[in-house]
């Protein structure tokens, strides 16, 4: 966690909204660079105090900051994953314990989620994601009562996706140059949060 929202302030954790906007308003009167002109560590101050109070003073983002820290506002960053990865704590614990190191029978938290989410696992690591069972192709078709009854037999005309010739369905085209990707660095993940078990996600750009 970076700053601390709460110190900045002067309010305790469990302040109320009303506690956190009567401080918010008596530190903005103090450090307001109209009344502070030309002062930097008064327009600094300022400036931290009205971020505090902009997380602080509206509920959702509170819930959020509680929970995560300042974590929980970068971009890119989904509590309802992060959630997910923080509940299977216990199981690093045990498989250390019994295994003396790493995630027992896994190699890393990706891999214990790849059981869970359907990515592919393979031996010594990870990797992104298995080919997965497409949808079923369905035709709406009209019958009169007659030919519901008897059965009939007749011919569909349907389109069908398969693989491009160029890439082989990979979405890469072989003759063109590879640069690593900005976002990443070409590592294909990004950080969701920070903290003593660090989690990642794949990088949307990439």
């Amino acid at each position: 966690m970076g700053e601390d929202f709460y110190k900045i302030l002067g309010v305790s954790k469990d302040a109320s909204s009303q506690e956190i906007k009567k401080a918010y308003r008596k530190l903005a009167r103090k450090w307001h660079p109209d009344i502070n002109p030309g002062n930097k560590e008064a327009e600094q101050k300022f400036k931290e105090i009205s971020r505090a109070y902009d997380c602080l003073g509206k509920k959702e983002k509170r819930k959020l900051y509680d929970e995560f820290g300042e974590e929980g506002f970068q971009a890119g960053f989904d509590a309802e994953k992060a959630r997910e990865y923080r509940q299977w704590g216990p199981f690093q614990q045990e498989g250390k314990s019994k295994a003396g190191q790493g995630f027992g029978q896994y190699q890393s938290y990706e891999d214990i989620f790849g059981d869970l989410f359907g990515f592919g696992q393979e031996r010594g690591g990870f990797r992104t994601a298995t080919a997965s069972r497409g949808r079923d192709i369905e035709y709406e078709m009209e019958l009169d009562l007659i030919s519901a009854l008897r059965g009939i037999e007749t011919e569909l005309s349907m389109q069908k996706m398969k693989a491009c010739s160029g890439c082989g369905g990979n979405g890469i085209d072989p003759n063109s140059p590879l640069t690593p990707c900005q976002t990443c660095g070409g590592s294909g993940r990004l950080n969701v949060a920070e903290g003593p078990i660090q989690f990642t996600k794949p990088c949307p750009h990439c």
